[in-house]
């Protein structure tokens, strides 16, 4: 094989995604006047939407620069509403997540309101400016009744919103 074609053919296998399909999948506890999400995501697909916004190299790391710009990028993108109010985001921890195939990358965080959480309205737009294909889950559960709620996040359907009970 001629050695153009080679190359043109490695560049194009090394640049397509190791995975088949984007996703995140998030849990979130809501109790009183906080909530608390720990989310997931493939790593590579991270990097490269965090890149792209930041506009230059970036690098997942458990760090505060990291986890400050990381920050930055989700709180545009996944919005956690209480009493048509924004509730205040931060991340409290990262950190690798190596038990699957793929490395993936989690965060959690937390949301605070001023008052008892009576309702939530969530908006997931994460990675959707990034791939077409995104799909994001969050899962959502209401203490003490221990109510569960399954939201599947698209392009075209990016906001949900329960009453608690």
């Amino acid at each position: 094989m001629p050695a153009v074609p080679t190359l043109l053919l490695f560049f194009l296998l090394a640049s397509m995604s190791a995975h088949d399909f984007h996703v995140s999948y998030g849990r979130l506890a809501v109790e009183g006047t906080t909530a608390v999400m720990r989310i997931r995501f493939f790593q590579e697909d991270l990097v490269e939407a965090i890149q792209a916004e930041h506009g230059e190299e970036f690098e997942l790391a458990a760090t505060t620069r990291a986890d400050s710009v990381a920050q930055a990028y989700i709180g545009r993108r996944l919005r956690v509403a209480a009493a048509a109010q924004p509730l205040r985001m931060v991340v409290r921890a990262s950190g690798e997540d190596l038990s699957g195939k793929e490395p993936m990358w989690w965060y959690l965080l937390e949301f605070t309101a001023s008052t008892p959480i009576t309702d939530v309205d969530i908006t997931n737009a994460l990675l959707f400016e990034t791939f077409d294909d995104q799909k994001n889950i969050v899962q959502m559960q209401h203490f003490p009744s221990e109510k569960t709620w399954s939201f599947y996040f698209t392009p075209d359907s990016d906001r949900f919103s329960v009453t608690m009970p």
